[in-house]
């Protein structure tokens, strides 16, 4: 009968030990984390770029090439959207991303598909109220098969303006 009385004495002791309160310490340290970490530039709706650059006329129509960049959705930093080079005549190169804004700071890797290969590359670009500046440069394959930019600080800068997403 001993045995009857000691296992749920144990298991309510088990109980009222696993539902104390944490220490006031604790509850402090973890509040001054959340009110100091920096929070990310939140995108309340899709944003788009784009870039048409004009060419020479042929046959009476003038030849353009455009390139596209949207901001689809953002959860905390994490964005993912579409890059697409549509030159004319040439092949096209379309992308879709995923990565990180951070402020006005994006980071992302490409799933590219041009010329008739797929490969992922990295994208880095800043935003302003009304463009997005998407670095280019020389890219070397990391061991991973993802393509990076080889000097990020030796790179050139295409600026795409801001416009109403279709």
């Amino acid at each position: 009968m001993k045995t009857h009385f000691i296992i749920p004495l144990c298991a309510g002791l088990l109980l009222i030990a696993g539902c104390k309160e944490k220490s006031a310490d604790t509850v402090t340290e973890e509040t001054t984390v959340e009110e100091t970490a920096p929070q990310p530039t939140a995108i309340s709706a899709a944003q788009c770029y784009l870039q048409v650059v004009k060419g020479d006329a042929v046959n009476g129509k003038v030849l353009s090439d455009s390139i596209k960049f949207s901001i689809d959705k953002q959860v905390g930093d994490s964005i993912w959207g579409i890059f697409h080079w549509l030159p004319v005549e040439k092949d096209k190169k379309i992308a879709s991303y995923r990565g990180t804004l951070k402020g006005t700071m994006g980071n992302v890797i490409a799933n590219s598909q041009a010329e008739g290969m797929n490969y992922d590359e990295e994208v880095i670009f800043t935003l302003t109220d009304s463009a997005v500046a998407i670095k280019y440069g020389e890219m070397v394959e990391g061991k991973d098969h993802v393509w990076y930019y080889k000097d990020k600080n030796n790179t050139s800068e295409q600026i795409l303006d801001r416009v109403e997403c279709n």
